[in-house]
């Protein structure tokens, strides 16, 4: 039962990190559709997934019984989340490099922070 209710979280987390993406180019651009920005939607969305779940496993964040959940914990998930934003930043920020239009805005990330702990 432990372990199901883990799998959810981790599917429960990835739809989060989509929406929270797709939001966070939202916000900024003050608009629904990204037209020009849709490169670096995909580069920045594409390695949050990525990165986020391995970070989280490497944090041990799916093996903890979050009923019983602490301020440890909640410093965990902050650290957590903060490592796997700025390591999906600085990727997203050399794929931008090598692919012009992967343009990504620099508020993304401090954006799409703040969305997924929320």
């Amino acid at each position: 039962m432990h372990t199901l209710r883990n799998r959810h979280l981790f599917a429960s987390d990835m739809i989060v990190i989509m929406f929270a993406a797709y939001f966070s180019f939202v916000l900024r651009l003050d608009r629904l559709h990204l037209q020009q920005h849709w490169p670096g939607f995909v580069v920045f969305t594409g390695l949050a997934l990525l990165v986020m779940p391995l970070i989280f496993y490497r944090c041990s964040i799916y093996a903890r019984y979050w009923a019983y959940a602490s301020i440890e914990e909640l410093l965990l998930l902050v650290n957590a989340v903060a490592a796997s934003v700025l390591i999906s930043t600085g990727m997203s920020m050399i794929l931008s490099l090598a692919l012009l239009e992967a343009r990504v805005p620099r508020s993304i990330p401090l954006i799409f922070f703040m969305l997924v702990l929320g």
